[in-house]
């Protein structure tokens, strides 16, 4: 993970990027093989957990930089910028003292070895392996919730490891002509859906005995899709500030009874029971079309095959709904699972 703002106060990667851009051109002539690692550690210093500070890149890496290319740049008649400057970064071999974890290749030369010659240099380093131990101390430079996330007073509410944050209710990434594009987008998928589902299943209705397997899970299957676009059309209805958010956050680890939870259980229960009855439709078809098993022989197991279909996915419903881990999408505005946190998707 990132943080920001980083020591230039840019608030964003986008800013950032701009600012570093300049660079691009010593990058790409190779004056050094490691200068994009410095100037990415230097524009977004990793935020580590159990680390307090930004982890910048160790002063032996601005120096072989600045050694490398200060001369082509010299060429062109600029000097090398004050932004880089190296003395204010850690030293590799002052680690353990300070407490300053700093990033660099394995390949850094040793410090001892910046006023000799690039052959004793390159020849030297083909022997150095530093083992480095490191113990982290309390810092003044933080990993801290700022714009476009919210802080918030509950301690259990994170983004990534920063704690007490939460994300805004709608991504920052995308403008409203987008989100209404998307709201419009959902609204005609799902009533697309819930059309054709609901047209499949009164078919089915109307002369149940006719259908039997191995097609009659095609129409279990268009029940649960149907169910599926009942709760985007939810969304729909009460809009996405009513289902996924709680004022100016996304809701996160909702375990209350409400909007959000039945968009979460129509979505996600008949989402993954319509996954389980596609598998035992392919199953029934291929016992009919390459067993050559009767309609009456596959029907035997019909008990089995709903005990499956509805049974899993309520394992997995009420799993998650014990973890809370319900919440929010700050993009489509629906209440799923790891919207915020991919943990809960492993």
């Amino acid at each position: 993970m990132t943080r920001y703002p980083n020591s230039y106060g840019h608030e964003k990667q986008e800013e950032a990027g701009l600012e570093v851009h300049q660079f691009y051109p010593l990058v790409e002539v190779g004056c050094y093989k490691h200068l994009r690692f410095f100037l990415c550690t230097m524009y977004t210093p990793i935020c580590q957990d159990n680390y307090e500070k930004m982890v910048m890149p160790c002063m032996e890496v601005c120096l072989e930089a600045k050694k490398r290319c200060s001369p082509l740049m010299q060429q062109y008649g600029f000097k090398w910028p004050v932004t880089l400057s190296c003395e204010q970064l850690p030293r590799i071999n002052e680690q353990q003292t300070t407490g300053n974890i700093c990033a660099a290749p394995p390949d850094t030369p040793d410090p001892s070895l910046f006023d000799l010659t690039d052959s004793e240099i390159i020849s030297s380093v083909r022997h150095h392996h530093p083992v480095i131990g490191i113990n982290t101390v309390e810092g003044e430079c933080k990993c801290r919730c700022s714009r476009p996330f919210y802080s918030v007073l509950d301690s259990t509410a994170s983004v990534a490891n920063v704690s007490g944050c939460l994300y805004p209710c709608h991504s920052p990434e995308k403008s409203l002509k987008d989100q209404r594009f998307l709201t419009t987008w959902i609204t005609t998928w799902s009533g697309t859906c819930f059309i054709l589902s609901a047209f499949t299943v009164l078919t089915f209705l109307i002369e149940t005995e006719r259908f039997q397997y191995p097609e009659r899970p095609i129409f279990l299957l268009a029940f649960c899709q149907l169910m599926v676009s009942v709760g985007f059309i939810i969304r729909v209805i009460y809009g996405h500030e009513h289902i996924a958010c709680d004022t100016a956050t996304i809701k996160a680890k909702d375990q209350q009874m409400n909007l959000c939870q039945l968009v979460f259980l129509l979505i996600y229960f008949f989402g993954m029971a319509g996954s389980v009855w596609w598998v035992i439709l392919s199953l029934t078809w291929v016992l009919a079309a390459a067993s050559k098993w009767s309609s009456e022989a596959i029907a035997s197991y019909a008990n089995y095959f709903h005990f499956v279909a509805w049974s899993l996915p309520a394992i997995q419903t009420i799993a998650v709904l014990i973890f809370g881990a319900v919440d929010g999408d700050p993009l489509s505005g629906i209440c799923y699972v790891g919207n915020t946190n991919v943990d809960y998707l492993k």
